[in-house]
């Protein structure tokens, strides 16, 4: 079943705010798809993370932005800290999919922040991230188990364009067909493109992807401590990196 956001009062303007977002997730069931239908301006301002406790498709026709804004005259301004959206589910099974959105401002695009391992097919894709302050992908889940392709990470102001933290082993992270690209100044770029800090062992898949003007490349970060040996089978074709490149910090050993 597909919902749309504007039957349940969103607007889309770019001026109003449109939590009711949030009251078309939470009238959603398991598995069905939130849809972003094309307006005038093609912009949705919310003010609050949308939180999501369930598995679901989030669809937007072409050129739909989701801005984060402190309100409707600092939209660029970004919120710290903050997420457009925010992953918290119940069960292991729970499939989270974004599509063809473009994320606008805030602390952070997509945040999946649970104990669970979330479904394998969870994605990014077809989606652009903007002026984010800190993490345009978060996913903060053990078996990481997500993939990012055909997506577009542009004007980073934060410390990481897409972090993964697994607590534990992991089956598949993979990220291609990206651009990582840093647009503003020196000061504030973007330190990693691609973080990934895990807890245990697992693959990593680089394919077309491509990190302009960050300070580093992909970085591997084991911050469990030298009694984890962390061992992935990096593909990294097609990968263009500029700054310190492929990085390995702690225990990490890549393979």
């Amino acid at each position: 079943m597909t919902i749309n956001v504007r039957d349940y009062g969103a607007i889309g303007n770019g001026k109003a705010e449109d939590g009711a977002i949030q009251a078309a997730v939470n009238a959603a069931s398991e598995g069905e798809i939130i849809f972003f239908p094309a307006t005038s301006t093609n912009k949705y301002l919310i003010y609050k993370t949308i939180t999501v406790d369930k598995g679901l498709s989030f669809l937007a026709d072409h050129g739909v932005q989701i801005v984060n804004g402190a309100s409707a005259n600092e939209v660029n301004a970004g919120v710290s800290g903050s997420a457009a959206f925010l992953c918290t589910p119940t069960s292991s099974e729970s499939l989270f999919v974004f599509q063809g959105i473009e994320f606008v401002s805030g602390g952070m695009g997509i945040h999946i922040s649970s104990s669970l391992a979330i479904h394998p097919l969870s994605r990014a894709e077809d989606c652009k991230f903007s002026s984010i302050a800190s993490k345009s992908v978060f996913i903060q889940a053990p078996g990481g188990n997500f993939s990012i392709d055909r997506c577009l990470i542009a004007g980073l102001g934060g410390t990481t364009g897409v972090l993964f933290e697994t607590n534990a082993n992991f089956d598949l992270i993979s990220v291609q067909n990206t651009i990582i690209r840093n647009q503003v100044k020196e000061a504030v770029r973007v330190k990693k493109a691609l973080m990934v800090a895990p807890g245990g062992s697992g693959s990593i898949y680089c394919h077309n992807l491509t990190l302009v003007s960050n300070a580093q490349g992909i970085i591997f970060d084991n911050a469990t401590g030298s009694a984890v040996n962390i061992r992935y089978v990096l593909n990294t074709a097609n990968v263009v990196m500029s700054g310190s490149g492929l990085l390995s910090t702690g225990s990490a050993f890549v393979s």
